[in-house]
């Protein structure tokens, strides 16, 4: 008698499925992320074991069962856009960028940002500033007296003086 669960299915794909992935996997161009996961879906699809594909991409089993999962939950809606809306099919450019978006990362989690790319760059164009010029009396700008400034010059509603600290980190940016 075995031990353990027995090994997952093979995954369910069409013929013209396995030819685009095959085709997206060999291009030099395919991010790192997608090619391991093209792998996973691919070796899935030949019946290999979850366990013998981690060990051959030197990742996690759970990630593996993501993976296949993932597929296996977007397979009957990737049959459906296959067809087209009119019955005439789709491109085949069109189907693999489906394909490729069902194992694409989901959004994480958490609260979205309240400062958009937009404002950073507004506030470390500030920074970038001399102080006098916005009617401050100091030589250096502080974290503290940019984030006061950004809000008088409505660049954000709110900041604290450790998120303006956080970005011009980030940005690596010496304040004159």
């Amino acid at each position: 008698m075995g031990r353990g669960k027995p090994p997952a299915a093979a995954l369910l794909m069409s013929d013209r499925h396995v030819r685009l992935l095959r085709q997206e996997y060999r291009k030099r161009t395919t991010l790192k992320q997608y090619h391991t996961r093209i792998s996973i879906l691919l070796w899935g699809y030949e019946g290999k074991s979850n366990s013998w594909v981690g060990c051959q991409l030197g990742i996690d089993l759970n990630l593996v069962r993501c993976w296949r999962k993932r597929w296996q939950g977007q397979y009957e809606a990737l049959l459906i856009f296959e067809k087209g809306f009119d019955g005439q099919g789709v491109s085949d450019a069109a189907l693999l960028q489906t394909m490729l978006i069902a194992v694409q990362d989901l959004p994480r989690s958490g609260a979205p940002q309240r400062i958009k790319t937009a404002q950073k760059q507004q506030i470390v164009a500030l920074a970038c500033e001399k102080p006098e010029s916005y009617g401050v009396m100091m030589t250096d700008w502080t974290h503290e007296m940019l984030a006061k400034v950004a809000m008088a010059q409505g660049i954000v509603e709110t900041i604290s003086r450790r998120h303006v600290g956080g970005i011009l980190k980030k940005k690596r940016v010496a304040t004159p």
